[in-house]
């Protein structure tokens, strides 16, 4: 939808299990809008924007920040989620450091994902979810560097509460490997990760995929951390970002068509 940032895309379309169907223009969900052409510009001012809620880490929002079309300026609300080796996460980058294979690749992104419902369980997530109850942030846009993981995350608790069944969600997931610009990415991450593990590797083809792709395995770390720590999706998001029964039908109210 946006010739900049190609992961940008309406989350709704969906059937939800109980026959509904997630409206189009409220949520989009996105990688860092940074560097938009006229023609994005143009597309931003057409969709309206009025929410964005940005993922990102201090760090990485001033060393690359969004570029919103003037005069039409989103509230923004950032929710400096660090867990990302993107976002310098210490823990994350001891992982590449020890092991800079494909393999140490893929369980430092299994690891990423274990610790996300974590580092949203301060109500972090629930202030996401209460700025879209307030009904006046549609269109709104979720968003964090690459789009995939941080923002993949909370898009799949969003369309979990909706109703949307979870192959669907796994489905809506998987989608970034359609949409996202691998090549730049590519050679992106190939320049960061040489800036983590020195001259010791040479990041081939096979870690650069593990780290800009996803994976349905990173998605099920997460979900096995809220089922074992939690319960279940539902338990998760009442105790973490206090969405009742009340709120949660709610928010289906404003974004099921």
């Amino acid at each position: 939808m946006l010739e900049s940032a190609p992961n940008f895309r309406d989350i709704g379309g969906y059937a939800t299990s109980d026959g509904a169907t997630v409206a189009k223009g409220r949520v989009y969900r996105s990688q860092v809008v940074a560097a938009p052409t006229a023609a994005d510009h143009e597309t931003l001012r057409q969709i309206g924007l009025r929410y964005v809620c940005d993922l990102r880490g201090a760090r990485e929002r001033a060393s690359t920040p969004s570029r919103w079309p003037e005069g039409h300026a989103p509230v923004e609300r950032n929710l400096d989620i660090g867990v990302d080796v993107r976002a310098g996460s210490e823990q994350l980058l001891a992982i590449l450091v020890e092991d800079p294979t494909a393999a140490g690749v893929r369980r430092m992104m299994e690891m990423n994902y274990s610790l996300l419902p974590r580092a949203f369980a301060d109500g972090r997530l629930g202030l996401f979810l209460d700025d879209l109850l307030q009904g006046d942030k549609f269109p709104a846009v979720v968003h964090c560097t690459a789009g995939k993981d941080r923002t993949g995350f909370v898009c799949a608790m969003l369309l979990l509460t909706l109703g949307v069944p979870l192959e669907t969600v796994r489905h809506d997931y998987m989608l970034t490997e359609r949409f996202i610009d691998f090549d730049t990415m590519m050679v992106n991450s190939a320049s960061y990760l040489k800036a983590i593990v020195g001259e010791r590797v040479e990041p081939d083809d096979a870690m650069l995929r593990m780290l800009c792709g996803v994976e349905p395995d990173y998605l099920n770390a997460s979900f096995a951390v809220i089922e074992r720590d939690y319960g279940s999706v539902e338990e998760y998001l009442a105790e973490t970002a206090g969405l009742d029964a009340g709120k949660r039908d709610r928010l289906r109210a404003m974004m099921l068509g």
